[in-house]
């Protein structure tokens, strides 16, 4: 589905560009702003962007009080943004397979925003021309977003990515045609009081304490960012056997028989629970609160629990840790490097690899044991120190 979207969204850019000519946007005073009362942001896709949006937002708040800030993202990320404070409302596509549908649901909302009378579009899309065409049709004064092949002509202020940068950073240069130039840095996460209660009332029920999360999907459309079920079945086996500590596996919008098929896989399956599809997004943040330890693919959850102040480690294969990496410093990252290169999947061709996912051929034993070394050991040991210290 996913790279069926992207060919659409390349065909139409291809049309569009063609006829640039009219769309060419009459040339914008830059030193003139207009006075800022409503601010569009688009992101469609991604728990873990959203993530590093979020305090974004609340930077767009600082520097504009007054502003009414809306957001459009798919209905999938139900969950993540309502406690953020500075947006003001959140508009939910309905994700579908039917492109008729996606189409009729921008339509309205072109028409609800252009009402609106918009001042600024942030489009944090990437590789998404036809967010940009939609930023160009609410006919905002200012529109920002990242300018790829074609897409810069529906932007007042293109903003040429680097791929040599964290995300984080991609992210915060959309806000500099604003005057926002601070650093980055992750907001605490938190789900409503009602998320907190299930999940204590769920660790009771369970009799868990101190336990780990391991998530074994990607979304459904970055299957090749994925690990083998076999690699998790013998890295959750290491767990059971030297820490004995119970182990969830979780997910969301991801394969209901996945986290299934890997658990069927284990000799010994003592304490391992799968709450894989059980979980509002709300309710995965609290649990990773209390959660020891996240082992994930690169995937948004990795972020989620980053921005908690949770440990990470985190299985790059296609993907660059350069520019995904979780930014808490209790990040542990595992990444080949591999001479056929980063990002395959990630652009309109979504390419198959042709090596067998040598990326993401990693040795369980070998995962588990730097895992041990850095979030049981040594943190056992400083945790003692500090003890002693306090003495």
């Amino acid at each position: 589905m996913y790279k069926t979207l992207r060919h659409v969204d390349h065909f139409i850019a291809k049309i569009l560009y063609s006829f640039r000519w009219f769309f060419l946007l009459r040339s914008v005073d830059r030193s003139k702003m207009p006075r800022i009362k409503n601010i569009l942001c688009i992101k469609l896709w991604g728990l873990g962007n959203l993530t590093i949006i979020y305090p974004l937002i609340l930077k767009l708040k600082e520097k504009y009080p007054e502003a009414n800030i809306v957001f459009i993202t798919f209905d999938l990320n139900k969950g993540l943004l309502e406690n953020n404070g500075a947006i003001s409302k959140i508009l939910y596509v309905n994700f579908s397979k039917n492109i008729l549908n996606l189409l009729k649901q921008f339509i309205f909302l072109l028409r609800v925003l252009r009402h609106e009378k918009i001042d600024v579009v942030i489009n944090f899309e990437n590789i998404n021309n036809v967010s940009a065409f939609f930023s160009y049709l609410i006919q905002a004064p200012i529109r920002i977003g990242r300018t790829h092949k074609y897409d810069g002509i529906f932007y007042t202020h293109p903003v040429i990515p680097s791929n040599s940068q964290h995300i984080s950073h991609q992210f915060q240069s959309l806000l500099e045609p604003l005057g926002i130039t601070s650093s980055f840095g992750y907001a605490h996460l938190s789900g409503t009081d009602n998320d907190r209660i299930k999940v204590e009332s769920l660790l009771e029920g369970f009799e868990v304490d101190e336990f780990i999360c391991i998530h074994p999907g990607t979304s459904n459309n970055f299957k090749g960012k994925r690990c083998s079920k076999r690699f998790f079945s013998d890295l959750t086996l290491q767990f059971i056997l030297q820490q004995r500590i119970p182990v969830f596996f979780i997910g969301k919008n991801i394969d209901e028989n996945l986290s299934e098929e890997i658990i069927k896989m284990l000799p010994n399956k003592f304490k391992v629970i799968d709450l894989t599809n059980q979980l509002t997004i709300g309710q995965l943040i609290e649990l990773l609160r209390r959660s020891r330890l996240l082992v994930s693919n690169d995937t948004g959850p990795a972020h989620m629990a980053a921005s908690l102040g949770v440990n990470v480690a985190v299985l790059f294969g296609p993907t660059s840790p350069q520019q995904y990496q979780p930014l808490n410093t209790n990040s542990l990252v595992f990444y080949k490097n591999c001479p056929c290169g980063s990002n395959r999947g990630v652009s309109y061709d979504n390419k198959m690899c042709t090596y067998n996912s040598f990326c993401l051929d990693f040795s369980p034993l070998e995962i588990h044991q730097a895992i041990s070394k850095k979030f049981f050991i040594e943190q056992k040991i400083i945790k003692n120190e500090h003890a002693r210290n306090l003495i």
